[in-house]
């Protein structure tokens, strides 16, 4: 175990029962682990940038609602088994995903909310008055009290938590009882509160980044061992190429950002009855965490979605491409020229037929920025790679998400539904 000091490497190129019902119990060994020191940045050439794209003109989608809504301090939107549900200032609420009417509010104090399948993990409240409370899509709901936790995730038998206490900011995995398995404690990030947490391939990843916006945000990430806490090596996607989250004391480079790299993708929902534990990294996608490989592809992944796995890259003559690679046999699926200087990025949604990305001019290097004057949602036809219009949007953007024909954007305080253009 090192010291749990992590680099950052930019690689260019209350109510309610007494506890959530997260899963089955299941004993494991409890390890408290400290990292006592700063993060520390190292910026490395790799090249690997980011794609770069034009709306072109096409014809704004259609709109079907807008609906105002007094936010909180991390705003959030998700499509959750029939509804549409959003965080405000004192409340989780659902919206009828086709008229935006509000269908229930659960009362809450600004919360902090992850989902979880066919439901939401929220967390509200402050300090010794912190709970932790799942919400279904029909607004039953089940809490439990956790002093100073500020974000949780679903795992398969209890919950990943990050809060805050005296001794510094923690990570912390919880049996679904509550009682803990292992802590990671870090003292980085001055006093930024956690934005977010969740766990998927073995890696729990937590955000305390100040900024959380499409075209700014300030990288201040850690991954760590879901089994153990140990600090872990996880790839992020940013506007100017990918950055590269790793234990100090495993300051290898070479080895590390490699084909068992694994990609942290803000849309990731494989769907490979072959492979129930596939796993995207950096240029593969492999059987499981660490496993053998099962396709390769060129470029930064974007997304993955179904069968296929979304790669943006350049070209020796300057015009990037939108690829789409069949997640199995490794073929191009269809492959899309994106002229001029805009990079597609995250976050992203996906419908049954579309692909919505975000696009921008990348500014400030390999962690780039993207231009606050120029960003743009723009639709993909999954299937083809066919462009299916853009809209302008302000830097406020904070979330999207989709169900199976609408897209819902939040944008500062508004949540838009835009039908899918392609269905």
């Amino acid at each position: 175990m090192g010291t749990g000091q992590v680099v950052e490497f930019a690689l260019e190129g209350g109510s309610g029962v007494d506890r959530p019902v997260v899963g089955a119990r299941r004993r494991g060994m409890r390890r408290w682990l400290r990292s006592p020191g700063p993060w520390v940045t190292v910026a490395v050439m790799l090249v690997m940038a980011g794609v770069v794209s034009s709306p072109r003109g096409e014809t704004a989608p259609a709109t079907a609602w807008t609906i105002d809504l007094e936010t909180g301090s991390t705003p959030g939107v998700w499509a959750v088994d029939g509804v549409v549900m959003a965080t405000t200032a004192d409340a989780l609420v659902a919206l009828d995903p086709a008229d935006g009417t509000e269908e229930w509010a659960l009362p809450m104090r600004d919360p902090t909310c992850t989902e979880d399948r066919l439901a939401l993990i929220c967390v509200h409240g402050q300090g010794p008055e912190a709970t932790v409370t799942t919400v279904e899509a029909d607004g039953s709901a089940q809490s439990m009290t956790i002093p100073g936790a500020q974000v949780a995730a679903a795992t398969d038998t209890g919950l990943v938590l990050g809060g805050q206490s005296d001794d510094g900011r923690w990570l912390r995995r919880v049996e679904a009882e509550g009682d803990p398995l292992w802590e990671h404690t870090s003292e980085g990030f001055g006093t930024n509160r956690w934005q977010a947490v969740a766990a998927r391939d073995g890696i729990v990843v937590a955000d305390a980044s100040a900024s959380r916006s499409a075209s700014a945000r300030s990288w201040s990430l850690t991954s760590v061992n879901l089994e153990t806490g140990d600090p872990a090596t996880m790839a992020f996607p940013s506007p100017g190429g990918m950055l590269l989250v790793m234990d100090v004391d495993d300051l290898d480079v070479a080895n590390a950002a490699g084909p068992q790299t694994p990609v942290w993708l803000s849309l990731e929902r494989f769907g490979l009855p072959e492979y129930p534990g596939a796993v995207v990294t950096l240029g593969a996608v492999l059987d499981g965490v660490g496993g053998s490989t099962i396709m390769q592809f060129e470029g930064r992944p974007v997304a993955a979605v179904g069968s296929t796995v979304y790669t943006a890259d350049d070209s020796s003559s300057n015009e990037n491409e939108l690829r789409a690679y069949d997640a199995i046999s490794g073929a191009v699926q269809w492959s899309q020229s994106l002229p001029s200087a805009r990079a597609a990025v995250c976050p992203c949604a996906a419908s049954d037929s579309s692909l919505l990305l975000v696009t921008g001019e990348p500014q400030g290097g390999m962690t780039a920025d993207l231009s606050t004057e120029a960003l743009a949602l723009a639709w993909y036809d999954r299937e083809s790679g066919q462009s299916h219009g853009h809209v302008d949007v302000s830097p406020e953007l904070r979330a999207m998400t989709a169900d199976e024909s609408t897209f819902f954007v939040l944008v500062g305080s508004t949540v838009t539904a835009y039908p899918d253009p392609v269905s």
